[in-house]
């Protein structure tokens, strides 16, 4: 098997070899961005139980309230008893479905009350919505997909450390619009909803024979 593939192999799930492909390619980071969100959507829809969204949501609001709350009181020597609160309440609800996925919606809950409990008492319900939704999928596309072929896509590029975080903070940027439309819907509530990805920025390459027969960019050995 050739070297190259040593890095797909740590891919599982719908959709990320193409997005391995098209990264080891240096596409664009729109059209990248793109089969992300779908690999992303595909992943979220088999591991993650709609319901948990929304839960996940109020979870974090009830959790900045009762910080306002706190603070008000001036309860000083109890300053981390919301985000200890929140936290049983996230392991509470994350007992089905995939176990990284899982861990990644009560991590980026638990990082997302620490980004607003500053200002807690202002935090609105559109707010946590908004940035649940971008850290999430940053969660997701870093556990299942960056983490285990980031050295692959350096190779295959020339890039150096320096240059993959600076393409990876790009990508990141293209990834926050399409996040928050894909799972704006779910996180507010989860009747009638489904995590999709949203439409596409780039338009759908027209597939040829010889696009087909290219195959996976191959590393040179060490």
């Amino acid at each position: 098997m050739p070297d190259g593939d040593k890095f797909t192999r740590r891919l599982r799930g719908k959709g990320w070899h193409r997005v391995y492909r098209l990264a080891c390619s240096n596409e664009s980071h729109s059209l990248i961005a793109d089969e992300m969100m779908k690999a992303c959507a595909a992943a979220i829809r088999d591991g993650v139980p709609i319901s948990l969204f929304p839960q996940a949501t109020e979870e974090i609001c009830s959790a900045l309230q009762l910080e306002s709350e706190m603070k008000e009181l001036g309860a000083t020597s109890f300053r981390d008893f919301a985000y200890l609160t929140l936290s049983d309440s996230l392991s509470d609800s994350t007992s089905t479905g995939d176990f990284d996925l899982l861990q990644s919606l009560a991590d980026s809950a638990r990082s997302v009350f620490l980004e607003l409990r500053q200002s807690c008492s202002t935090a609105t319900e559109k707010q946590v919505v908004d940035r649940l939704a971008a850290v999430f999928v940053e969660r997701v596309i870093k556990t299942r997909f960056l983490a285990r072929v980031r050295d692959g896509i350096m190779e295959q590029c020339q890039r150096s450390v320096q240059d993959q975080i600076s393409w990876e903070q790009e990508l990141r940027q293209k990834l926050i619009g399409p996040a928050k439309k894909m799972l704006v819907g779910v996180l507010r509530s989860s009747a009638k909803a489904t995590v999709r990805a949203p439409k596409r920025s780039t338009p759908r390459r027209e597939t040829t024979l010889d696009m087909l027969n290219q195959g996976l960019p191959v590393l040179a050995a060490q």
